[in-house]
C-alpha cells in the first residue's frame, strides 16, 4: 500500500498524541538501567516491541479500499 494509505491505516490504529503514546508504551515507568546495555530494540520484554495492534491494523487496512 502506498505511503499515504498506510499513514492513514497508523492514524487511525494509533493514537499519536503524545500523552497516548507516554501511556500506551509505559514509558513514564523507566526501564533506563535494561535498555543501556544492547540496544533498544529487537530484545523482548519491552512494551515498544509488542505486536499487540497487529489485529486491529489488518482490520484497518481492509476496511479501507486501496
Amino acid at each position: 500500500i502506498s505511503d499515504d494509505d498506510l499513514t492513514k491505516v497508523v492514524t487511525k490504529v494509533f493514537d499519536m498524541r503524545p500523552l497516548a503514546i507516554i501511556r500506551h508504551l509505559g514509558l513514564d515507568k523507566p526501564v533506563y538501567r535494561a535498555t543501556s546495555n544492547y540496544g533498544h530494540f529487537g530484545r523482548k520484554g519491552f512494551s515498544w516491541e509488542r505486536t499487540d495492534k497487529t489485529d486491529e491494523i489488518l482490520q484497518a487496512v481492509k476496511e479501507y479500499q486501496f
